[in-house]
């Protein structure tokens, strides 16, 4: 069982599903308290943003490939080697943002610098493993998609960029 992925699942969704509940003054309130906001970064938000999410398809993209890829992961590196790429993937990536955007007053918010270093683990070590996908509408498939890790990967980062450019 792959307690630290699921375990860090739930959390984002649980966050998720609280916030849902809140006003949106709550929740804009929160954006600037814990999502991470490099003109003014605190040191708590280095870790708090990355379990904001902005919208489901942001949550669910993210945690998407979170199980996708963070079982493998896990096996390989045990609990906590896993935890400890997760949480470090994020504060790296944060740094990066903060570096490149120190004036911004616009906060960042979701796991996508951790998943970032899950994927990479993944493609380092699993990146000719095949990967099926299904879509579908609805609860209908539509269409299965095989292909290996690193184009899974590939279609990760496509999809980040363009979140990130929307």
């Amino acid at each position: 069982v792959h307690w630290v992925v699921y375990a860090l699942i739930a959390i984002n969704v649980g966050v998720f599903l609280v916030m849902l509940g809140a006003s949106d003054a709550t929740v804009d309130a929160w954006f600037t308290t814990y999502g991470l906001t490099p003109a003014s970064a605190q040191g708590v938000q280095f870790l708090t943003a990355n379990f904001l999410h902005s919208g489901w398809m942001h949550l669910l993209g993210n945690m998407m490939f979170l199980y996708l890829f963070g079982d493998n992961v896990e096996d390989v590196l045990g609990p906590l080697g896993f935890l400890v790429l997760y949480l470090l993937a994020g504060f790296l990536g944060d740094i990066v943002f903060v570096l490149g955007n120190g004036a911004s007053t616009i906060p960042s918010i979701g796991a996508s610098g951790c998943i970032a270093g899950v994927a990479g683990a993944y493609a380092v070590l699993f990146a000719r493993q095949p990967c099926s996908v299904r879509l579908m509408i609805l609860v209908f498939p539509v269409y299965k998609l095989h292909l290996n890790a690193i184009w899974m990967l590939l279609l990760w980062f496509g999809m980040d960029v363009a979140r990130t450019i929307a």
